[in-house]
């Protein structure tokens, strides 16, 4: 029994000296490497001491059996092994530098003889010496430093206790993330055996439930009468039909018509403090309108809009086009089920940004071809940019195309301009140019200096909002006239505003809202605020109490009904979701709450949407806890597919035809101007589909790690290419971030992106499926220290039968 004690404490002596070189090795990859922070060491020392217990309480077991034939057997075996742990950690370390990727489950995923094939490929004579050398080294010197030196018995003892203690966690606590301090030997084995997604088919995140989040969410909303807890969305349709008394009643449903300008900000639209105005027709209808002066979008961009202004739907991880969508409702699948016939106008690429997603999903009747038309050589006599057809020429052809129709049926138009995109107004009669440029001159030639000089900065910006403005009186106008009976309702709001006052951050979403109808009893004028998110549900229930129309008793609308109150409040509940894909903003009844600078504010919104700071921590705590809770219920009810447990269009039933497993692919800027030198794509599937379907369902799901400093646009896109039929093709382009499941992202640090596409489809041979990465086209986007890495790639493809 002595010599075994005494075996022990030289075994634990060797464990001491395995510990201080894998920390050695590990704190000079961690200082090696681009940026450190105080934190990264902490996590180096914790993830290493962990790993290495663990492993330690391994080769210990090992060392007992030996010592029952041998103790000095046993102490050069163990000291043996500790050394090749300690070259495996290396031989990770290099693999890590030389590919940027992390060694996971591809380890145990991939042919054994393909990995073996792929390990000797980079071996070579001296380091396979230089192996040799360290385990007989490390063994040599561990052993006679086991033999030699004293270890008081206290400490042996503390040391084994520390090995078994540290064993559970090994499977409990995930391997910390930062690439360059975590035990490379931890993360693989956690890699494979524990991040396996066996209970979700599909790889996709779901949020799980969280009770206590959830009552807290009811707390907020008790006039919902939410009675389903899985389903915090939905209740009972108790919409309070606010528009009805503002309008006739008609057994005739009337036709609807969404207006959706691009940049018409408060800040451009009616008659301000200097007299002037930029939208003087839109400014003269609002007169004869139910106008709402101090409506608020839910994004500071355009791709947040629709949604919310059709459908009244949540965020989601990143918005709600860009994910799994849920089965939901929205105006268009209320219309379409009382016989609407739905369409789309938009001079731009429906794909850009996922609209097309969101449209396809509401089984949409039309949706316009102008952007494919605008590039076709024998329509460059129109007006167009590279955005599509310029705002007058997309009214016009929608005029056209409204004007063929079926007057017998009932229609449902939603149209967006884009002319306000660019501070630039391009038009081919350069006279019109002219003329709107000097619009713009004489408006600001009476402003103070300094005002004067802020508006010039933006004049194109301010000739496209003239420009566009009488795009839409040509077109209402023309409309009129097609619609003599006046059975028509018109809404009319901007996607966002051009944000001429960033110092107030409620600024970037404050629009406007018009209500517009021959149908109208009287104008009103509201300060109330309101929401995009709330135009939805007050339709519905106009068009439910006042023209009879079948809608859903059970409602999910995140938004609530239009406050018609006349002189300023605010009692609205909503989250911004920002360009960056990231909610850390809200308005809570008469507060703002901000976390952006990662410290928790709250201000008190005032008339005129004035924000005033507020020091009182009870409040600030109250509203982080409402914020949270509204952030949770609207990411779980999404994630989970419990927005409603009564869609109008139930999602189609999927088979899965294939799944392409991918280790890895690398894409990186080029390293000259892309006007220079053109990117080139990198291919990461090109496949066939065999069959006849309706819909073709593409789910993906990678880790990604990019490099450099790059921001929202400079991200390399991630580009869908489905060909089907005689040279038809659906394309989608768009930057890899949008489809990132964490809201904070950092360089040099993995993250999990999943991408959802459904493509509709209309022929059903020759179908072919390209997934690729690209670099950007645009010289301002290019950063040619920028790079992309995927691995662990998963690509499901999933089909349902005509």
């Amino acid at each position: 029994m002595k010599k075994y004690l005494e075996s022990i404490k030289s075994f634990s002596k060797i464990i001491i000296c395995f510990i201080i070189v894998l920390l050695c090795i590990k704190t000079f990859e961690l200082f090696s490497s681009d940026s450190i922070k105080i934190s990264h060491v902490a996590e180096m020392i914790y993830s290493n001491l962990i790993a290495s217990l663990v492993l330690s309480f391994v080769v210990f077991i090992i060392f007992n059996i030996i010592s029952i034939f041998s103790k000095k057997a046993a102490l050069y075996t163990s000291s043996v092994l500790f050394s090749i742990i300690i070259i495996f950690e290396i031989g990770l370390i290099f693999y890590h530098n030389s590919t940027g990727l992390m060694m996971g489950r591809e380890l145990v995923e991939r042919p054994f003889w393909e990995t073996f094939v792929t390990i000797k490929s980079v071996l070579n004579f001296w380091m396979i010496a230089a192996a040799i050398i360290f385990i007989v080294g490390f063994s040599y010197i561990s052993v006679r430093i086991a033999q030699n030196s004293e270890l008081k018995a206290r400490s042996q003892i503390a040391l084994l206790i520390l090995m078994i203690i540290s064993l559970p966690t090994i499977f409990i606590l995930n391997p910390n993330q930062n690439v360059n301090s975590v035990n490379k030997i931890w993360y693989c084995f956690h890699s494979c055996f524990f991040n396996s997604n066996e209970n979700n088919n599909d790889g996709i995140t779901k949020l799980k439930f969280d009770n206590k989040r959830i009552t807290q969410y009811k707390k907020i909303f008790p006039e919902r009468n939410i009675t389903d807890n899985h389903y915090p969305l939905e209740r009972k349709d108790n919409i309070n039909n606010v528009l009805g008394p503002y309008f006739k009643k008609s057994a005739t449903k009337p036709n609807i018509v969404f207006i959706i300008v691009e940049s018409l900000g408060a800040d451009l639209f009616g008659v301000n403090d200097y007299g002037y105005t930029f939208t003087p027709f839109l400014d003269s209808l609002s007169k004869y309108s139910l106008l709402w002066t101090n409506c608020i979008s839910t994004t500071s961009r355009s791709y947040g809009a629709i949604p919310a202004i059709t459908g009244s739907v949540p965020h989601g991880k990143r918005g709600f086009q860009f994910g799994d969508m849920p089965e939901h409702n929205s105006l268009y699948s209320v219309l379409k089920d009382n016989e609407y016939e739905t369409s789309a106008f938009y001079a731009g690429d429906f794909s850009f940004d996922k609209i097309y997603d969101y449209l396809i999903a509401q089984k949409i009747d039309f949706m316009s071809p102008f952007y494919e038309d605008s590039k076709k050589k024998e329509n460059k006599k129109y007006d167009f940019t590279y955005w599509g057809y310029q705002d007058k020429v997309m009214f016009d052809k929608s005029a056209e195309i409204i004007s063929h129709r079926d007057k017998g049926k009932s229609y449902f138009d939603l149209l967006v301009t884009i002319s306000q995109h660019d501070n630039r107004l391009r038009l081919n009669d350069k006279e019109k140019v002219d003329f709107y440029f000097n619009e713009v001159s004489e408006i600001i030639s009476v402003l103070p200096e300094e005002e004067r000089i802020k508006k010039n900065e933006i004049s194109g910006h301010l000739a496209a909002m003239l420009y566009g403005d009488d795009a839409i009186r040509d077109f209402v106008k023309k409309y009129s006239e097609l619609h003599q009976d006046g059975n028509y309702i018109f809404v009319i709001t901007g996607d966002h505003s051009l944000n001429l006052n960033p110092g107030n951050p409620l600024d970037a979403y404050h629009v406007p809202l018009i209500i517009w109808s021959p149908m109208l009893t009287e104008s009103a004028r509201f300060e109330a605020v309101v929401s995009h998110n709330d135009i939805a549900p007050s339709l519905n229930a106009l068009l439910r109490d006042n023209f009879s129309l079948k809608t859903p008793e059970y409602i999910h609308w995140v938004g609530s009904e239009l406050d018609t109150f006349q002189t300023f409040r605010c009692e609205l509940k909503t989250c911004f979701l920002r360009y960056t894909r990231t909610i850390y903003d809200c308005i809570f009844d008469k507060y703002y709450y901000t976390m952006a600078d990662k410290s928790k504010k709250a201000y008190l919104i005032k008339e005129n949407l004035e924000l005033e700071e507020i020091d009182d921590e009870e409040i600030i705590t109250d509203i982080d806890e409402n914020f949270n809770a509204l952030i949770y219920a609207d990411n779980y009810a999404y994630t989970n597919n419990k927005v409603t447990k009564h869609p109008i269009f139930q999602h189609s039933v999927y088979d899965t035809v294939n799944t392409i497993v991918i280790d890895s692919v690398y894409c990186k800027s080029s390293s000259e101007k892309p006007s220079i030198s053109k990117p080139e794509t990198v291919d990461i599937l090109s496949t066939t589909i065999n069959g006849e379907y309706d819909e073709v369902k593409i789910i993906m799901t990678a880790d990604v790690l990019y490099t450099s400093g790059v921001w929202q646009d400079q991200f390399i896109n991630l580009g869908v290419r489905y060909s089907h039929g005689k040279n038809q093709s659906i394309n989608s382009s768009d930057n890899i971030s949008k489809s990132f499941v964490d809201g904070w992202y950092d360089k040099n640090r993995w993250t999990k992106m999943e991408f959802v596409k459904i493509f509709s489809l209309k022929e059903t041979d020759n179908h072919k499926l390209e997934i690729y990465l690209k670099p950007t086209t645009k010289d301002y986007l290019w950063d040619p220290e920028h790079s992309v890495t995927l691995k662990n790639i998963n690509i499901m493809i999933l089909t349902n039968s005509k």
